[in-house]
């Protein structure tokens, strides 16, 4: 018996082993979801700062162009001091919106030396504002500033792009972590209730039909052998018909779609979903030692479902080329 110990303590360990790779996958999974989310809405945000504020700085300057009183270094009157200082006060806003969205941009986004590069000219021109008075003209070419201050306008929107790009990634990352962690959680409670492993394409297909709400089961779980002697013999036979996936009533065609529209990189191959049959096997047109009389559960469509793939063969003591068709207890 002791060899039962060691099984015993081995899928202790394997289960323990599985819970952890569980629980590292959802914190990276989280975390990952959460960095990449800042990230992108605060890309997002500094684009948008960016034009608004290369809109607002083409206003300012055709105003200062069609106003020449407002570039010349002494205002003869109040009245024009009180409009270059709101003037000045509305481009320092607007600046330092900007240069603050190409900062945060700067520290969540991937690339963070490009977006230091973009809040250059921005930074810059801030700067050249907030050092003369209040009441002082701006001493700037007005065409030199916006052409400059207008070139980081297509950068951002390609490292936007990039970011983007990268937060897709991401999710698909993300959907095939989960998708993992379900697969994980899924093995480690099989294991737990002492049901036999599915395979991985199973498990993916299944966990996929989960998650668009559609309850699938496979049918290993819902019909046995009766007889444990026969069972490899009737196993081998079935294959991976023993893992074909029964779905809620009704629901077939939906799932079938589901599992059509599942991309080939997450290996889909070869899963089947049962279709229930119109009728049940009848039993009694079947010889007496049908290997389909030793299938037996609750659900009739599991049930109904291997019996048909075994049909009429036999259990035979030997096989023999002339003899009826069966399977003997090893082949």
């Amino acid at each position: 018996m002791r060899w039962r110990s060691y099984e015993a303590l081995a899928a202790e360990y394997r289960r323990d082993q599985v819970a952890e790779e569980i629980d590292a996958c959802e914190s990276a999974l989280e975390h990952t979801q959460a960095s990449f989310a800042e990230a992108t809405k605060e890309v997002e945000r500094a684009k948008e700062e960016a034009e608004h504020a290369a809109a607002a700085l083409t206003t300012l300057l055709d105003e200062a162009r069609a106003r020449p009183e407002l570039q010349e270094q002494k205002v003869a009157s109040d009245a024009h001091g009180e409009a270059i200082t709101q003037h000045k006060r509305r481009l320092t806003t607007t600046l330092q919106r900007v240069v603050d969205a190409f900062g945060r941009a700067g520290r969540l986004a991937p690339d963070a030396r490009a977006w230091a590069l973009l809040e250059k000219p921005w930074r810059e021109l801030l700067d050249r504002v907030r050092a003369t008075v209040a009441d002082g003209s701006l001493d700037v070419d007005p065409e030199a500033h916006e052409a400059r201050l207008g070139q980081t306008i297509a950068p951002a929107a390609s490292l936007l792009a990039d970011a983007r790009r990268e937060e897709r990634d991401a999710s698909d990352l993300q959907s095939r972590c989960k998708l993992e962690v379900g697969k994980l959680r899924d093995s480690l409670k099989r294991a737990n209730e002492g049901r036999a492993q599915l395979s991985d394409s199973v498990g993916t297909v299944r966990r996929i039909l989960e998650d668009a709400g559609i309850s699938a089961t496979p049918v290993c779980d819902l019909a046995r052998i009766t007889d444990a002697a026969w069972a490899p013999a009737i196993e081998g036979f079935l294959r991976g018909n023993v893992e074909a996936l029964l779905v809620e009533p009704g629901r077939e065609d939906e799932a079938i779609a589901v599992y059509e529209s599942i991309p080939a990189t997450a290996n889909p191959f070869n899963v089947k979903i049962v279709k229930p049959r119109k009728r049940s096997i009848d039993l009694g047109a079947l010889p007496e030692d049908a290997l389909a009389r030793l299938v037996t559960g609750n659900n009739e469509h599991a049930v109904a479902f291997l019996q048909a793939r075994l049909g009429r063969l036999r259990r035979l003591e030997k096989a023999s080329v002339h003899g009826p068709d069966g399977l003997t207890k090893t082949c």
